[in-house]
């Protein structure tokens, strides 16, 4: 039997053709996870305890030969989806941490953030075994999440490496020349030490103009990310809209049609006979305006409940193109607070249907009623 399973992190189902392919597959994603050694932090932990506890459990039923294929089944697509595979791009950001030397802390502090537990990573940093491993995994984090792609990781973390190597070297270099001189030269101590001093303030202004960069990397992205979900709830809101309004137009479309066919087809066949016959009979044309006013009232509900959705229908729409070009401008300008207040106060307004609420004017239908009750 083949099992197939649909995931997140790919956009076409994993499929395997046997129990055997199942199990190499189960087996590997543990080992995966057990190879990164997470420790440190709760939400990570939790993480990765409960993806090695549901890929032991699926192991377990495809080794299982009393274990149907359909249970298998349900097995493997209830546990895929609880965590990131190894060949998916956040696994892949992971696993290059890891083949490149990072510590467990590192890898742990990447974890957190694309888990967005960012309370945990920010106490983290507060400790100071923890601050550089903190520091990279969000700067990795920071860049994966700008570009989407976890080889580019591979290149900033070998500049990084060229950049502390040369930076251990200058040290080394420095204190092998202090411990020559310290004895003799005590005034050429002062200047190294004035040198390492300047160094210092240059690296920490460097971190500082890098870390802003990643900051508004993070926030432009974020921006884009929010606007995404608005825009796409209000168009689906308008589609919705539309098809209802075009569902009552055709019910007002049909009522009007019929009715008026089944009115004329009763007047000319049986109100005009029996009144030529009776020309005294009012009863007969107060019927008639009854029929009338009967079909009046649907005609009026439908009527109104068209142009109620028609109104939402451009509401919607309107609020769509709202978030579409606040999305757009996002992309050429910066977006200040001032913008951000206009574009939530276009988006939460609340809808306007004045047009068909109850006090509105006269519509077709009334007239027809009124005109009906007259005549009567």
């Amino acid at each position: 039997m083949t099992f197939s399973v649909e995931h997140p992190d790919q956009t076409a189902p994993i499929t395997f053709e046997d129990r055997s392919e199942l199990l190499t597959w189960a087996r590997g994603e543990m080992s995966f996870w057990s190879s990164l050694k997470i420790s440190g932090l709760r939400t990570p932990d939790q993480y990765v305890r409960t993806a090695q506890t549901n890929l032991q459990r699926l192991v377990d039923s495809a080794k299982d030969e009393n274990a149907s294929d359909a249970d298998i089944l349900q097995k493997l697509r209830s546990v895929a989806p609880t965590f990131y595979l190894s060949t998916g791009p956040k696994g892949q950001l992971l696993e290059s941490l890891r083949s490149l030397g990072h510590e467990p802390q590192t890898l742990t502090a990447a974890l957190a953030a694309l888990l967005k537990a960012h309370d945990e990573v920010k106490n983290s940093m507060q400790h100071a075994h923890w601050t550089y491993n903190c520091a990279i995994a969000l700067a990795h984090v920071a860049v994966f999440e700008a570009s989407g792609d976890p080889n580019l990781l591979v290149s900033l973390y070998r500049a990084i490496e060229e950049y502390k190597d040369e930076w251990a070297t200058e040290l080394t270099r420095l204190r092998t020349q202090i411990a020559e001189n310290q004895s003799a030269h005590t005034t050429e101590v002062e200047t190294l030490r004035k040198s390492v001093s300047e160094a210092q303030t240059r690296m920490s202004e460097t971190t500082a103009t890098y870390e802003g960069e990643i900051q508004k990397i993070r926030t432009k992205f974020e921006e884009q990310f929010a606007l995404r979900t608005p825009m796409t709830y209000w168009t689906e809101k308008a589609e919705r809209h539309t098809r209802a309004a075009r569902l009552y137009r055709n019910w007002f479309s049909g009522l009007l049609g019929g009715g008026t066919i089944a009115l004329a087809v009763i007047g000319y066949y049986a109100l005009f006979p029996f009144l030529g016959t009776h020309p005294t009979a009012y009863w007969a044309l107060i019927l008639f305006s009854v029929l009338i006013a009967l079909l009046a009232w649907p005609l009026r509900m439908t009527s109104k409940q068209y142009l109620v959705h028609q109104q939402l229908y451009e509401d919607a729409s309107e609020r769509a193109v709202i978030a579409k070009t606040f999305l757009a401008l996002g992309e050429q300008v910066k977006l200040t607070d001032a913008d951000r207040q206009i574009l939530l106060g276009s988006l939460m307004r609340p809808a306007s249907v004045s047009l068909v609420s109850d006090d509105s004017g006269l519509n077709i239908t009334d007239l027809i009623m009124a005109k009906t009750f007259t005549k009567s």
